[in-house]
């Protein structure tokens, strides 16, 4: 399946499950109140700290492995599971223990709570069916967890009283997504082995290692900012904040599933430079033309945004999520990127880009979040996506992946101009501004082809201009 198919099949499931998702957050954040929203909030910072220890970089290297050998699901694949598995009950242990102790009361029941949706995670064999190109199953998995949880969220919590229910529906929805996609896939993977499982998975947790530090300081760029707010500005802050991140988290999510889709066939034709460039310049079209006239539309409306999604308690907010939208089009082209160098087995490159961003990232959050507050973590967050995806499309670029990005951002950038134009000139009301922005944007993207890029399903195995 070409990179453009997989990704619309992909995309169209991750949508819709992302869409029950943020239904979902915006129910709680309505229901749960600023404070207490902010008390799940930093519970789920903390458990996404668990999730890429679980994790294990085994989401980016499975799918690669079994992108270029199906039969390694068959040797190694439960090994896998049964190591992830093992240590998610370990951090779940240690999680009991140190927030029960250390954390009042709600907090630490929360958190643990929380963590234990890290065994269906542990479990989760979705990247498997991406490795095998089995696009559907894993995103009828995702709508599948989602949804439940939508829809647990939406028939049983009320107020602010059920907030200890909010972590057990998640854990159902993962749950169910989870043994879904294993009994879809048990063929391939057999019995769990409680024998040698450690020496077979041994060598590809080691591999992934630099992936998984990579994720890891990833999240230390995420949610620093979190851990600054509540330390210096409090739970309602946080809560604030988690608001205006999660449409954020909704288009990033996007963008990783992007990723997922542009890898296996990248790790396919790796050796073939000229498809494998053609295949790379062509996902930063798509992403571009995509992420910019998002970013720049939005930030323009962020304020009606958060007011209409969130309520009159959130719609200060609206400055915090004009300035985190124009980081969306930078993290996409790092997904694009990134693929590239982890289809060559370069995690060293993707971890050093990492490395340098989580200390630019503590760095401004300390000088900027006790005097700016919310800003300030925005501007920390933006400033540090623009260094990262620079240092990553440099890496890329040494390793012969040349974007030509004048070529491929000239027209997304002149039809965002002309989208700006229309809402600046024309005064409509916030639910009309939206289609007629994105209508404007389209037929100025239209000539030559611009319109055509984005919509397309081609690949560069089947001749996509590069």
């Amino acid at each position: 399946m070409s990179a453009g198919r997989f990704f619309a099949v992909l995309a169209s499931g991750e949508s819709i499950a992302r869409m029950f998702g943020f239904a979902a957050t915006i129910l709680l954040a309505r229901l749960l109140g600023v404070h207490d929203f902010g008390i799940l909030g930093l519970a789920l910072a903390v458990r996404l700290y668990l999730m890429v220890a679980v994790e294990s970089g085994i989401d980016s290297v499975g799918v690669r492995l079994v992108a270029r050998d199906p039969s390694f699901l068959e040797h190694t694949g439960s090994a896998l599971i049964v190591a992830r598995m093992i240590f998610a009950t370990g951090l779940i242990v240690l999680v009991a223990l140190g927030s029960l102790l250390l954390l009042p009361s709600p907090d630490g029941v929360v958190l643990v709570l929380v963590s234990l949706t890290l065994l269906p995670m542990a479990a989760n064999v979705r990247w498997g069916y991406l490795g095998l190109g089995w696009v559907r199953g894993a995103a009828g998995a995702r709508v599948l967890a989602d949804g439940a949880f939508f829809i647990l969220v939406l028939l049983l919590i009320h107020s602010r009283t059920d907030l200890l229910r909010v972590p057990l529906y998640q854990f159902i929805g993962d749950s169910v997504a989870a043994m879904v996609l294993a009994i879809g896939i048990r063929n391939r993977i057999g019995a769990l082995p409680w024998k040698g499982w450690w020496t077979r998975a041994r060598p590809v947790l080691t591999s992934a290692r630099p992936l998984a530090l990579h994720a890891l300081l990833g999240l230390v760029m995420f949610n620093a900012d979190i851990i600054f707010l509540r330390a210096y500005h409090g739970l309602p802050a946080v809560g604030l904040y988690a608001a205006a991140y999660a449409p954020i988290s909704f288009l990033l999510n996007l963008g990783v599933t992007y990723y997922h889709s542009l890898l296996p066939n990248l790790s396919q034709v790796h050796e073939d430079a000229e498809i494998a460039g053609a295949m790379y310049r062509h996902g930063l079209r798509q992403v571009l033309s995509l992420g910019i006239p998002v970013a720049v539309g939005g930030a323009l409306l962020a304020g009606p945004l958060m007011f209409q999604m969130f309520g009159p308690e959130y719609a200060n907010g609206g400055r915090v999520l004009g300035i985190l939208l124009l980081s969306v089009p930078l993290s996409f082209v790092r997904n694009v990127a990134q693929a590239a160098l982890v289809a060559l087995g370069h995690h060293d490159l993707v971890l050093k880009a990492s490395v340098r961003g989580v200390f630019l990232n503590l760095v401004l959050n300390g000088m900027l979040i006790p005097w700016w507050g919310v800003s300030g973590a925005a501007i920390a967050t933006l400033s540090t996506e623009l260094l990262r995806s620079g240092l990553v499309l440099h890496y890329a670029n040494r390793q012969g992946y040349r974007p030509h990005l004048v070529s491929i951002l000239w027209r997304p950038v002149l039809a965002a101009a002309v989208m700006i134009g229309v809402l600046l000139l024309v005064p409509l009301s916030f639910w009309f501004a939206i289609p007629v922005g994105a209508l404007a944007y389209g037929l100025a993207l239209a000539p030559g082809g611009g319109l055509r890029t984005v919509l397309s399903g081609s690949s560069p195995l089947r001749g996509v201009d590069s």
